[in-house]
């Protein structure tokens, strides 16, 4: 890989860490992180995640897990439904805000064609 694949590889991670950081500011740990992805995967994928999918996920220890999924039902970002097969069992879903803003954050990339364009994002910047 050269010197200038490089530099668009970290430009475009630059470019991901500083909207992560303006638009999630209370992902605080790699466990919030992963959390947002998955849930939010099984969401767009049609297959929304029960604790026990998450939990199974290899993404932290039990505690972390449910004390960091806790953490973030009460913030809001994650919502939790009973589902609709069996009354005993919920789903975990993002909140609508969320979700749009990822897929916000995908559309600009997706326009920006390359990686080199998208490092022009800058936090408060429009979309």
């Amino acid at each position: 890989m050269s010197g200038s694949d490089l530099d668009k590889a970290f430009a475009l991670l630059k470019t991901i860490r500083a909207y992560k950081n303006s638009r999630f500011p209370f992902l605080r740990t790699r466990v919030d992180y992963d959390l947002l992805l998955y849930i939010g995967h099984g969401q767009v994928s049609g297959k929304p995640m029960n604790l026990t999918d998450i939990l199974t996920s290899n993404i932290g220890t039990v505690s972390t897990i449910v004390r960091r999924l806790g953490r973030l039902e009460k913030l809001g970002v994650v919502r939790k439904i009973k589902a609709t097969t069996d009354k005993r069992n919920v789903h975990y879903f993002l909140a609508d805000e969320h979700l749009d803003a990822v897929a916000e954050f995908v559309d600009y990339l997706s326009r920006a064609g390359r990686p080199e364009g998208a490092a022009g994002w800058a936090p408060g910047a429009p979309l």
